[in-house]
Parts: C-alpha cells; sequence; structure tokens
C-alpha cells in the first residue's frame, strides 16, 4: 500500500483498489473510499476491545450490477475480503510480512483453492439465508471459487 494515510488522502493497494481516507479516529475506526475501475464502493472498519482482545468489523457497501450478482453473488469481493483478514491474521501471528506474490498464487494451490472453495460456499450459505434462490446462490458461489482459483469446477 502506498499513498497519504490520513484523512483526505489517497491509497493505493498494488494490484488492487485505490481510493480515499475519508474518516481515521485511531484507533478505533476507519473509512475509505474504496475504487476499482469505474466502481465506487466505500468501507468501514471498526475495531473494538471484547474479552481480552480485538473485534475487527469490516462493511463494505457497495451497488452492484445484477448481472454480476446473478453470476457471483456475494462471495465475488467477500472472498477477497476473506483472503485479505487470512493474511492479516498472519502477519499478526507471526509478525513477519506476508510476500505480495506468495499471497496472489494463494488460491491456485491446494490448500488454497480448499480455502477459497469453504469461503465461496458461506457466501452461498449467507445469500440463502438472505433469501436469494437457493439454486442460483450455489451456481453463484461455485463461480466465485472458480474464478478465484481459475479452475473451472472448483466449488
Amino acid at each position: 500500500m502506498t499513498g497519504e494515510l490520513r484523512e483526505g488522502g489517497r491509497y493505493q493497494l498494488e494490484g488492487n483498489a485505490g481510493g480515499t481516507v475519508q474518516e481515521c479516529r485511531a484507533p478505533e475506526s476507519f473509512a475509505a473510499t474504496w475504487e476499482f475501475g469505474e466502481m465506487v464502493s466505500w468501507l468501514t472498519v471498526t475495531l473494538t476491545e471484547a474479552d481480552g482482545g480485538t473485534v475487527l468489523e469490516l462493511a463494505h457497501e457497495a451497488p452492484v450490477d445484477p448481472q454480476m450478482w446473478t453470476q457471483f453473488g456475494p462471495g465475488a469481493v467477500g472472498v477477497g475480503w476473506d483472503l485479505g483478514l487470512m493474511a492479516l491474521g498472519l502477519h499478526l501471528e507471526s509478525g513477519a510480512p506476508v510476500d505480495p506474490a506468495t499471497g496472489l498464487a494463494f488460491p491456485t494451490t491446494p490448500e488454497g483453492a480448499v480455502f477459497v472453495g469453504a469461503a465461496a460456499a458461506g457466501w452461498g450459505d449467507a445469500a440463502v439465508a438472505d433469501g436469494d434462490d437457493e439454486a442460483q446462490a450455489r451456481a453463484a458461489a461455485r463461480a466465485t471459487a472458480a474464478f478465484y482459483t481459475g479452475t473451472p469446477e472448483a466449488g
């Protein structure tokens, strides 16, 4: 990540989205735009103390093209966050940086495919619980897993 990490500053994640830091209330919360190509969405990250640790809540609000939703469902973005948060957890556990190339390749490894498949299925379950058609939600979850892993039969 590069940029000016302060309110009003712009940031860029290498090979991913960038945006503007809209609010920073260290250490409790942070809000920013999430800009990827022509799409703009909004992030809010909140940290709260709980049971001797910290709870991280991430809200990502975005207008979604209905065709994109039909094809991939909520996992289209959700699996990306799952992967990013897993990398954050590994970093917090070890203190070591996660190599960007290793992180990008992870979904195509056998272990990564299992992780992505489970994450995509979980997002499919969430879509069904929210009222989406079950067959469509399961198909979208499989398409999401295939997208991230590069394997047409994923999921």
